[in-house]
């Protein structure tokens, strides 16, 4: 039995609309410094969070100028353009500097809680009113006067608040997830730089460790896709991929490295370690990656390690050529990069044996997070127009958690 929504424009909902259209420390007298207050861009909204490993910043000067209405916890970041439509909630009340093609968005109190208006905005229905409303020929982007006329569900406040309560369950699970592994990684990177890649072991050319661009059979049809917007920076698990009619690209198995090699997924390290293939299963992606592949002895996760070592990456990155914001490394030009690395093979089976563990449990864990998100993903729009009760929700999110 479907419930009544209401719905109604963004601007009866809100009470603060932040809109720094234009805005740089040039124009406010400063320049960005080397530490201080982060400003969050476009490009750092991602997967419902804002990532500041790459932000730049302000000096306090600079932020109180910038930033006459400061950020508040829980208020919802929402990109005009480039991409158009991500969004994310700021989750402290640190200084934090709303740069270009953000808007950040608080509910009326009362009216409009935060959260709920995360997911809302999510929702198919108001996504593509956003879409529709938004101009340009290049890049599509909306402006504030547009935005304003999007339209919300508005329910009672109680309801919203369960909605968001129901959804972000499902949203810390994959959050608690996403940790697990993160914390996994860097204890096997502490091991790994200090037990077997310490800058006092002879070194190696990368081409005697790894294999570059191994030769694959031809992918079944449909085969696994893993495009480049699906490689994560970096990660030992692919959260996702699709299947699709092959039609070229590299050829990857499991136990192989996926590495980035074009401007600027490269110097953003986008790197992954393939894991979640059926046993034999050939998958393929883009012709931007060098695949990389452990030669024995040496355990087939050391390939990534290798992959994602700052030294490493910083030769790579020295070896690009093209054009600038075209500009790639190949293959070729990497292979005799010098490795770091123990000649010690039980103390490197020792750390295969456990690398190998903590991958297979951190598939485990992104299946999870797939399955979590899917579910996430069909219930939301449910919630949003009324179709499915806010209690048939919490049982099925009951019945994964």
């Amino acid at each position: 039995m479907s419930v009544a929504v209401d719905w109604e424009p963004l601007e009866a909902a809100v009470s603060v609309i932040l809109d720094h259209r234009g805005m740089t420390p040039k124009k406010l007298g400063s320049e960005f410094v080397p530490y201080g207050i982060p400003v969050a861009s476009a490009m750092l909204v991602k997967d419902g969070l804002i990532d500041l490993t790459d932000a730049r910043f302000v000096n306090d000067e600079t932020y109180q100028k910038w930033m006459p209405e400061p950020l508040q916890k829980g208020d919802v970041i929402l990109t005009s353009e480039a991409p158009l439509g991500r969004v994310a909630q700021v989750d402290t009340n640190s200084p934090l500097v709303l740069g270009q093609r953000l808007f950040a968005l608080r509910g009326r109190s009362g009216h409009l809680d935060s959260r709920y208006l995360y997911y809302a905005l999510q929702s198919s229905r108001v996504s593509n009113d956003i879409q529709s409303r938004a101009t340009g020929t290049t890049v599509l982007g909306i402006r504030q006067s547009a935005l304003r006329q999007v339209k919300l569900p508005i329910r009672p406040i109680c309801v919203q608040q369960a909605i968001a309560e129901v959804l972000g369950a499902l949203d810390d699970k994959i959050a608690a997830n996403r940790k697990l592994v993160t914390t996994a990684e860097s204890y096997l990177r502490a091991i790994f730089d200090r037990d077997l890649a310490s800058n006092d072991l002879p070194t190696s050319p990368l081409d005697s460790i790894v294999q570059l661009n191994p030769k694959r059979p031809a992918p079944k049809d449909p085969a696994p896709l893993i495009p480049m917007q699906a490689l994560p920076t970096p990660g030992i698990t692919i959260p996702e991929f699709t299947r699709d009619t092959p039609k070229g690209g590299v050829r990857f198995t499991n136990g192989d490295t996926l590495l980035a090699r074009i401007t600027p997924c490269l110097e953003n390290g986008k790197t992954a370690f393939v894991g979640s293939l059926a046993e034999g299963e050939i998958g393929i992606g883009s012709t931007e990656y060098i695949v990389l592949r452990s030669i024995e002895p040496y355990p087939l996760e050391v390939s990534y390690f290798i992959a994602t070592d700052a030294t490493f990456r910083a030769e790579a990155i020295r070896r690009m050529t093209g054009t600038s914001g075209r500009q790639r490394v190949k293959a070729q030009d990497v292979a005799k990069v010098p490795i770091h690395l123990t000649s010690d093979r039980a103390a490197m089976r020792q750390f295969g044996d456990l690398a190998r563990s903590c991958f297979q449990h951190a598939e485990i864990l992104s299946a999870e997070s797939r399955t979590l998100a899917s579910l996430r993903d069909t219930l939301l729009p449910a919630l949003m127009d009324g179709t499915i009760r806010v209690k048939d929700a919490e049982t099925h999110v009951e019945e994964v958690l």
